[in-house]
């Protein structure tokens, strides 16, 4: 089972002189109900800007591999029976 949750104690929006800041954070939790170990990859993807004017910036990918021209993030798993790992 996995899930996507926003963290919303790390979401947040301000005003820093004339730029307007967007913090968004996000939960990723994987849990193995199975009675086996699974080994699984997850994708997920940071969003690109399509105009100069936007920044996006990824800070902590929590160990993923990042395609910065895709926005593509991907984590290669192995969880064991009954393991849940966030």
């Amino acid at each position: 089972m996995i899930s996507r949750e926003k963290a919303e104690a790390y979401s947040q929006r301000r005003t820093l002189g004339s730029h307007k800041v967007d913090t968004r954070a996000y939960v990723i939790k994987v849990r193995n109900r199975k009675s086996q170990e699974v080994k699984l990859t997850v994708f997920d993807q940071v969003p690109v800007a399509a105009l100069s004017q936007i920044t996006v910036t990824a800070t902590d990918l929590g160990g993923a591999r990042y395609e910065e021209q895709k926005g593509a993030l991907s984590w290669a798993q192995s969880h064991q029976p009954q393991h849940q790992q966030e």
